[in-house]
């Protein structure tokens, strides 16, 4: 087990040293990434961060590397300033509005593996529920009733 994932380990079971460890492991590297979302904010936005992490670590899959599932919570929480006064599904923006690959890789990451096709063809390919239940061979219904799960999970996850 490296470093990172014991110190993960750790933090999960309550070990506050631990969780400032990845603190001051990964804060860096979320600034940076804050700073090409918002400058102005993005001291702020990586506190908040940490806070919506430290709360919700127990909700991280270990299987997963800790740094897209941070990511993803700064992005959610720059769109949820954002976008503060405009009722919109902000995971279903979040996704849509993913300016890279790589942004869309670190939301599809906070999914589990064996779903994120299914996200792709919604989101990315634009199909409709119907489109995806032919590719999937599965109901139209149960096509809808999986998306509703997975945007219900990084909602959970991101907020």
């Amino acid at each position: 087990m490296g470093d990172m994932e014991e110190l993960i380990r750790r933090a999960k079971t309550g070990n506050v040293r631990a969780f400032e460890q990845l603190v001051e492991l990964l804060t860096p590297r979320l600034l940076l990434y804050a700073m090409s979302l918002d400058p102005a904010e993005a001291e702020d936005l990586v506190q908040e961060t940490w806070w919506k992490a430290y709360r919700n670590l127990d909700q991280f899959n270990e299987q997963y590397p800790l740094l897209p599932w941070l990511k993803g919570i700064l992005r959610f929480e720059f769109l949820s300033r954002r976008r503060a006064s405009k009722p919109v599904d902000l995971v279903e923006e979040l996704i849509m509005e993913s300016t890279s690959d790589e942004h869309l890789e670190e939301i599809l990451d906070l999914v589990p593996k064996k779903d994120q096709d299914l996200m792709k063809m919604r989101f990315v390919d634009n199909l409709s529920y119907s489109e995806i239940a032919a590719k999937l061979n599965i109901t139209e219904v149960n096509a809808r009733k999986r998306v509703s799960n997975l945007l219900k999970l990084l909602r959970s996850l991101l907020s």
